[in-house]
């Protein structure tokens, strides 16, 4: 696989079929549920205060925007370099 894609000049994609919010939900399950590894760390967040959650949601909200732009426009490049090589072919 890895030679038919340096031979073809494609890269791998090993999420491919899957959207960012997929990645992301992915992602942030396992933060919640993995062992904290720093114990030290762990107590230290403890003692700061919350940060505000609707702040954080908007910003989620806006990079989740910004990721399906850019999930789009590497949709259009690809189909463009497809177009190209069946055309030269």
């Amino acid at each position: 696989m890895l030679k038919y894609s340096i031979k073809k000049g494609r890269p791998l994609n090993f999420t491919q079929g899957m959207s960012w919010t997929e990645e992301l939900r992915e992602f942030e399950f396992a933060a919640q549920v993995e062992p904290v590894g720093d114990a030290e760390a762990y107590g230290w967040s403890l003692e700061q205060p919350e940060e505000n959650l609707s702040e954080i949601e908007e910003l989620l909200d806006d990079i989740m925007k910004d990721l399906e732009g850019l999930e789009t426009e590497d949709e259009l490049a690809s189909t463009e370099q497809l177009d190209d090589e069946n055309s030269s072919n």
